[in-house]
């Protein structure tokens, strides 16, 4: 059973951007990770690229604000840690919202309750995951993120 669960820190807004290439140039989906935690960020840089996916990352929401608004149509799931400083993933969801965004966006928190989980379903969010979680559990809501039936 594997985990992902890390623990270290960054300075803020950080970007980092991570592809494997595949045969062909096909990737399974173009994907933002927000997450201050450096570690939990590169895990997740390394487990989705490993899986084919094209994943470009922030330690924080603001310079991933600037991606979507400029690239709203080539995005097709943001990963997006809910505490965060500056701008929680609360507040970068209802921002999404404001633009009228349909890119599904999936909470992940190392500080996870029942009450926040039922905000993040209130609120919109595509998924929500306490840290640390399973990585099937992550691959499987970024495969209905990015191919819903």
């Amino acid at each position: 059973m594997n985990t992902l669960a890390a623990k270290t820190g960054d300075q803020a807004g950080q970007k980092e951007t991570k592809t494997v290439n595949l045969s062909h140039g096909l990737t399974k989906g173009r994907l933002l990770v927000i997450d201050d935690d450096v570690g939990m960020r590169s895990l997740l840089n390394d487990v989705l690229c490993t899986s084919g996916y094209t994943v470009t990352s922030f330690s924080d929401a603001i310079g991933a604000l600037k991606i979507v608004t400029a690239n709203d149509q080539n995005i097709d799931a943001i990963i997006c840690d809910l505490n965060m400083p500056r701008i929680s993933g609360f507040d970068f969801l209802d921002m999404l919202q404001r633009m009228k965004s349909k890119i599904p966006l999936i909470l992940i928190t190392a500080f996870g309750t029942k009450k926040t989980e039922q905000e993040a379903q209130k609120k919109g969010a595509f998924g929500y995951l306490s840290k640390p979680f399973q990585l099937s559990e992550i691959s499987e809501l970024i495969q209905k993120a990015v191919n819903p039936l």
